[in-house]
């Protein structure tokens, strides 16, 4: 249930039930009802890009009620050969991480985790989060069973 903006009331006012139900019941009901998304995937991913692609399968598009949006991911990564494994989020296509760098990286085999709080979003949009990665040399595996997640909060 999408978020209505507040009414002001007059002094005096009788305001209709259908008024006082969307912002008391409803604005309550969106704020204890948060936009979610999850996907785990089931199957290795790897890529040999070594310029930033999105990763297959990882996209979550919710409509947001105007709250910061938690984005994060779970895993475990390796790389073929020395060198990194470079992670980032995007939201509609456009990273968040900046130009280069990403929001994370790993240059061994282990276990990966790493989050980021979007902010400025609009009520009744629609976004779409997605996980994007690149390998400064070899092969970059993101192994199965991990978990890829968008929340308000």
């Amino acid at each position: 249930m999408p978020w209505n903006a507040p009414y002001t009331f007059a002094p005096e006012e009788t305001p209709p039930a259908q008024l006082l139900n969307e912002q008391i019941r409803d604005n309550i009901t969106a704020l204890h009802s948060p936009q979610a998304g999850e996907v785990t995937w089931t199957s290795d991913k790897t890529t040999t890009a070594t310029g930033f692609d999105p990763i297959s399968g990882l996209s979550i598009t919710l409509v947001s009620t105007g709250r910061d949006m938690l984005v994060a991911l779970t895993g475990a990564a390796k790389l073929s050969v020395s060198g990194t494994v470079v992670l980032d989020f995007a939201q509609d296509g456009v990273r968040l991480g900046g130009a280069t760098p990403g929001t994370t990286r790993t240059t061994a085999d282990g276990n990966i985790s790493f989050s980021r709080i979007v902010t400025g979003l609009t009520s009744g949009v629609s976004y779409t989060f997605t996980v994007e990665w690149r390998v400064t040399s070899g092969t970059g595996t993101l192994y199965a069973n991990g978990q890829f997640y968008a929340r308000e909060i």
